[in-house]
């Protein structure tokens, strides 16, 4: 049995090292890459929590929804409250007679009657303008 020995081809050493520099570039600029997507995934702004929530108080359903389902029921218990004269709100604070007295409706104003998120929204802006605090 015979074996013949395979002629190389005269620039196969070449070929290796291109191939080989390729490959170590190519995978160097995957590398590259990668810190270039992990860079531009960072917010170009920072968030604004007071912004988000203003956003969302005036534009959600679900605002909305909480507090129309919150007035429905205050309009409930006020009813039941007006039928039952010895009924209070504040037990602790309110005692004697004060059945005899009308009935009174307290409310905080703001967010609840009031929408002010339009001042709240300007608020962010106003501050940048002002600078910081001291």
């Amino acid at each position: 049995m015979m074996t013949t020995a395979r002629a190389r081809h005269p620039r196969a050493p070449l070929t290796a090292l291109i191939l080989a520099a390729l490959l170590t570039g190519g995978l160097s600029g995957c590398a590259v890459v990668e810190k270039m997507k992990s860079e531009s995934a960072a917010p170009a702004v920072s968030a604004n929590d007071n912004l988000n929530a203003v956003l969302w108080t005036q534009h959600s359903v679900e605002f909305k929804g909480n507090a129309e389902t919150a007035f429905a029921l205050a309009r409930i218990r006020l009813d039941q409250a007006l039928k039952d004269r010895r009924w209070t709100a504040a037990p602790a604070e309110q005692t004697g007679k004060f059945g005899n007295l009308p009935p009174a409706v307290v409310l905080d104003v703001d967010e609840t009657l009031l929408d002010n998120s339009g001042t709240s929204r300007r608020a962010p802006i106003s501050i940048r303008r002002a600078g910081p605090l001291s």
